[in-house]
């Protein structure tokens, strides 16, 4: 809302990740009569006008991402940036979605890592078993299946930064949560409750991706890009 000859910022974010570490945030916000429409992104001070809430956010995972509750109320708007809608323009919109997807995979990697770790102190001194050694190689299938993903998208930016990569964004995030929560159930089945009941690197990897996957709900826009297919198909069967 106006104040003086500026904005300040009033209303309620949730899932505020890093918000008691710093001094300036981007924030999604609606327009200064807080009337309905794509948001603007604003650059907000938080050296005052706000309160954060550190009691909102008791979830297991994401537990050091300082991922609170902010009420903000007289938070100074130093800049606007762009139109209303700006942050879900092209390229810049699947750019940052595959970015998204890419902390996933660093997550899921770490998944793998302690999942392995924890099979092979059980197998010490004889032969993994074979259902473990099958849940070990799905796991690093799955692993190999986010690379390529994550290579693929990769190149197609670096050919051209202009290039929208709306179509491959929503594919490469469906295809990396899919193997994400291949790796954390094979790894559940492989290693057992162990890791779970002692909070090791594992438990600490399943918490964390899980909370993140379920940001983001992907099945609107894996529509959205079906429906796309079938009407290009429809339009020229050919093609």
């Amino acid at each position: 809302m106006r104040s003086g000859d500026g904005f300040v910022l009033r209303g309620v974010k949730t899932f505020c990740s890093g918000s008691t570490g710093l001094d300036r945030a981007l924030v999604l916000v609606r327009g200064p009569e807080g009337e309905p429409g794509p948001p603007l992104l604003a650059y907000v001070d938080l050296a005052g006008g706000l309160e954060v809430d550190r009691g909102w956010f008791r979830g297991a995972g994401m537990r050091s991402s300082e991922s609170h509750r902010v009420v903000f109320d007289g938070a100074r708007v130093l800049a606007v940036f762009g139109e209303p809608g700006e942050i879900l323009r092209e390229p810049y919109f699947g750019r940052d979605a595959i970015r998204t997807a890419v902390s996933w995979a660093g997550i899921a990697d770490a998944a793998v890592e302690a999942a392995l770790d924890t099979l092979a102190a059980k197998s010490a001194g004889r032969e993994p078993d074979d259902l473990v050694s099958l849940a070990a190689g799905k796991m690093l299938s799955a692993q190999g299946t986010i690379d390529r993903w994550i290579e693929h998208a990769s190149a197609l930016a670096d050919e051209d930064g202009e290039r929208p990569l709306t179509e491959t964004s929503i594919r490469l995030r469906a295809a990396v949560a899919s193997a994400c929560r291949e790796i954390l159930d094979e790894a559940a089945r492989a290693c057992g409750s162990r890791p779970f009941a002692v909070a090791d690197g594992l438990d600490r990897a399943r918490r964390d991706l899980e909370l993140f996957l379920l940001q983001h709900r992907l099945e609107p826009a894996i529509a959205r890009d079906g429906r796309r297919a079938i009407r290009r198909r429809s339009e020229d069967p050919d093609g």
